[in-house]
């Protein structure tokens, strides 16, 4: 009985041996990506005697193909490749790493350029694209400030002939009730009509305003987008067009708030008078309290709008100090005088006078001579 017990041992024992000689095999092929020739050849072969021939091939064949897959192992010789977005020589000589505005190796080589590389000409930017004509900086930053304030202007809106309309309805109907109160004698009050009459007057003056100066923008912005640029000449045209178009816009602005602020002040200022002098400035129901703070309201906001330049005037303002200051400069002032002369010699080849040529044609034949004469007029 113990003897059979011993064996048993010694069988348990022999097995154990063989599964920790298998789990040890595949750990050094899990830690190793380069498989057994990572372990020096005396251990695979003590571990391959422990396991047997048919195992110990098998073993040898995946070490060998994961060899094959991943490959041999780095040397220390072995160049490593630049990183991305640098470039060298071909023999991997010196790495410099790319810069904005660098060209290409092979374009730097051929004197090629492309859209990685600086423009031909610094200060030079297309009138158009794919145009050939070249603008310096400083008229195209004119041009593109003149666009867009002009496309603000139209978005917003200008002068809205509604408004008007409804400034002049209510106002006629204000002087309307008035004059009927005058007539029918119903008015509660002497002073009643008197401010009716001013009060409709001031709504159809500003009715009769808002039409006198009713501009649109948006007509202006599109035709300005639209206006071409093929030589320096169209580029005078169109820079000429924007900043008289928006001088236009701002003075037409201005004067409307000026007289839209007087006639607020004017009307508020008047109404105090005209309503309380009848009954010697005396307060004598709540209606009286309600025609003095309208006629502050108004007052206030017609100094508030007198003193307020608006959009077109602030956009116009800014825009003359931004051409002030690029034509302060050298550059900016040869530009100027560059596109000036450009408009002046095509108005000179325009308005030159038509000169008539005559040339007679005598022509002979067999069948006679023939006599004629040619000419451009």
């Amino acid at each position: 009985m113990r003897t059979s017990s011993w064996l048993l041992a010694v069988v348990v024992v022999l097995l154990g041996g063989a599964s920790s000689a298998r789990v040890l095999a595949q750990a050094r092929d899990l830690a190793s990506p380069w498989g057994a020739q990572a372990v020096p050849p005396s251990s695979s072969a003590s571990i391959d005697d422990e396991l047997g021939p048919d195992d110990a091939a098998a073993d040898e064949a995946a070490d060998v193909r994961g060899a094959d897959e991943l490959g041999p192992p780095p040397s220390g010789d072995e160049v490593v490749p630049p990183p991305p977005g640098s470039y060298g020589d071909d023999g991997m000589g010196p790495v410099r790493v790319a810069e904005p505005g660098d060209l290409p190796p092979e374009s730097a080589a051929t004197g090629a350029t492309g859209s990685a590389g600086p423009p031909a000409a610094v200060g030079w930017v297309p009138a158009e694209p794919g145009s050939s004509l070249q603008l310096r900086s400083s008229i195209s930053t004119r041009l593109r400030a003149l666009d867009a304030d002009l496309q603000v202007l139209a978005a917003r809106g200008g002068g809205n002939i509604v408004d008007g309309i409804l400034a002049i309805a209510m106002g006629a109907t204000s002087v309307g009730i008035g004059i009927f109160m005058d007539v029918s004698g119903s008015s509660p009050s002497p002073s009643i009509t008197p401010y009716l009459y001013v009060y409709g007057g001031s709504g159809i003056v500003r009715g009769i305003l808002d039409f006198a100066f009713l501009r649109n923008p948006s007509t202006v912005a599109i035709t300005y987008a639209h206006m071409p640029m093929g030589d320096l000449a169209e580029v005078r045209t169109r820079l000429r067009f924007g900043e008289r178009e928006l001088e236009s816009l701002a003075q037409t602005a201005e004067i409307s708030r000026i007289l839209d602020g007087a006639l607020s002040i004017g009307t508020g200022l008047a109404v105090v008078p005209v309503y309380l002098g009848p009954t010697n400035f005396t307060f004598s129901n709540a209606f009286d309290y309600f025609v003095l703070i309208g006629a502050a309201v108004s007052a206030t906001t017609g100094v508030i709008t007198l003193f307020s330049a608006n959009e077109a005037e602030r956009r116009w303002s800014a825009y003359r100090e931004l051409r002030e200051r690029l034509l302060a400069t050298e550059q900016g002032a040869a530009d100027e005088r560059e596109i000036e002369a450009a408009a002046e010699q095509l108005e000179a080849f325009e308005t030159a006078p038509a000169s008539a040529e005559f040339h007679p044609v005598v022509a002979a034949s067999q069948g006679g001579v023939f006599a004629g004469a040619t000419g451009t007029f």
